[in-house]
């Protein structure tokens, strides 16, 4: 979600359905946050909005959600992200890399090439 504010700086929500800020939504937030600071010039704040786990507890103060700002930890992790950007680019204007399968098949999430890797092309790529 975008939020043009007054004075034309834009506030970015992304909302989860999730109880915490895992590494792996991080690192989502970093990537998104490369591309669209390359199209917007005023970022006032990259949030990520999602659940809170424990809204019963007096400290909640009863809020269904939490509002986590992450846009400065997202432009710490710029150099790194724009040399793996980078990596991709020159992997996607190569051959195609020939790698064996492991646990990056499957974590964070399943990769939707698995039958292609094992040779089964009866599947459908993407």
């Amino acid at each position: 979600v975008l939020r043009k504010n007054v004075d034309g700086s834009v506030d970015i929500f992304e909302v989860k359905h999730v109880n915490n800020v895992s590494p792996v939504i991080r690192n989502d937030v970093y990537i998104q946050y490369y591309v669209i600071s390359h199209c917007l010039e005023k970022i006032n704040s990259f949030n990520v909005v999602y659940k809170n786990a424990d809204n019963e507890s007096s400290d909640s103060k009863g809020e269904k959600f939490i509002y986590q700002d992450l846009m400065q930890e997202a432009i710490s992790q710029q150099d790194i992200v724009q040399q793996k950007v980078a990596m991709f680019k020159g992997i996607l204007g190569g051959l195609e890399p020939n790698i064996e399968m492991g646990d990056h098949c499957t974590t964070p999430y399943e990769c939707p090439y698995m039958n292609y890797c094992k040779g089964n092309m009866s599947t459908q790529l993407i």
